[in-house]
């Protein structure tokens, strides 16, 4: 028997013995008890109907696709590029095990490495962009969400303010990667890590 049997079972009974021992006023008369055991029986119906119907529209949203979905099958190569790429530009930017935060300038070991994105990872035009991406302390990164002042200084000390112009003027450019594209890039990068971990 499920829980939700179970719990309509109880209170049944409980109604039942109720109706036994006592009158009950409905609409300012008194019922007797076999008019509140049918009163008692068409609650636990409609409860019962309400759970039905609860359990319904949970499983709705549990059924997952027949077939595979492209964005599925997007979403999983979009995070294994994430994870490359986010690999390649801290070894990159890491020498012997230590790393230069971008944007506050302190030495930290590489386990401390973030891939701090100086315009944001939502614009896929510069998500993958090695320019925009840089080795950054997780204190920068993630407390004080990217530390933008400090990294723009450090981009204008590695690349000059114009490369750093055109990085901001780019990210309203509309891009779209395919799938195909998407795969081409994780081998890309993860030939590249390969030589940096050699």
């Amino acid at each position: 028997m499920r829980k939700s049997e179970k719990i309509i079972t109880r209170v049944s009974i409980v109604l039942v013995f109720l109706s036994i021992f006592a009158a009950a006023f409905v609409d300012g008369r008194a019922i007797v008890a076999g008019e509140f055991v049918l009163i008692a029986t068409f609650g636990a119906l409609e409860l019962s109907d309400y759970l039905h119907k609860r359990k319904e529209k949970k499983m709705k949203w549990k059924r997952k696709p027949k077939g595979k979905s492209q964005r599925t099958n997007r979403a999983k190569l979009i995070a294994k590029l994430d994870k490359v790429f986010s690999l390649y530009i801290r070894l990159r930017d890491s020498e012997n095990g230590v790393f230069r935060c971008i944007s506050c300038g302190k030495y930290k070991r590489f386990e401390q490495a973030d891939c701090g994105h100086y315009v944001n990872r939502q614009h896929m035009s510069l998500r993958y962009s090695e320019m925009n991406c840089n080795a950054q302390c997780r204190h920068c990164n993630r407390f004080l969400e990217g530390n933008i002042q400090g990294y723009r200084r450090g981009l204008i000390a590695k690349y000059g303010e114009p490369q750093v112009e055109l990085l901001e003027a780019m990210q309203n450019k509309t891009c779209k990667i395919s799938e195909f594209e998407l795969q081409e890039m994780i081998k890309y990068y993860q030939m590249k890590v390969n030589e940096l971990k050699n």
